[in-house]
């Protein structure tokens, strides 16, 4: 077949145009094989993959942080609750005393025999206000689970902002809010 066979010719009013189908007779240059991925694909894919991973990251270790102070505050609580129960139960006095930082741990012990019933050990980045009146680095129950002479609040913060407060009043009720 002679190639000059596809030839169409266009009218113009001022200038014939000549069109000829050479795809039959030209190599094909811009026919592209989709054996896999490109360079830029794959770098793309990964710099997407890595933004995600690093926020998603970040919250998880906030999460595992707030869950385990949570966590801590929920225990101090308990052991509060128990050692006023203990104290009603045994007719003794029980105290839950700390070094002075409470983020360190505590110990639930009688203050007579020196008898500890529970130990607890703290945790780091941690901050927790103690107030009581009078101000002392411990809290105790009398005999009959009340505290005829304290009040105590203990603050729990996070990053400088108040996340919750157990309280103490002196009849030995121990709430949190």
């Amino acid at each position: 077949m002679h190639p000059l066979n596809n030839v169409r010719v266009k009218v113009n009013r001022l200038i014939p145009v000549v069109f000829i189908n050479l795809q039959r007779h030209m190599p094909v240059l811009h026919k592209k094989k989709n054996d896999g991925f490109s360079l830029i694909d794959v770098l793309v894919t990964i710099v997407l993959i890595s933004i995600i991973l690093w926020t998603s990251t970040t919250g998880i270790v906030t999460y595992f942080s707030h869950r385990k102070q949570y966590l801590f505050m929920q225990q101090l609580y308990h052991d509060l609750k128990w050692a006023r129960i203990e104290s009603i139960v045994l007719s003794q006095s029980i105290r839950v005393a700390s070094d002075g930082d409470w983020c360190h741990g505590w110990v639930v012990d009688d203050q007579e025999t020196q008898h500890i019933f529970k130990r607890h050990e703290g945790i780091e980045n941690c901050r927790i206000d103690f107030s009581s009146f009078p101000s002392l680095t411990y809290f105790q129950f009398s005999p009959r689970g009340r505290s005829d002479e304290q009040n105590a609040t203990f603050t729990f913060f996070d990053q400088n902002q108040k996340i919750m407060r157990i309280i103490i009043n002196k009849a030995g009720r121990v709430r949190w809010e």
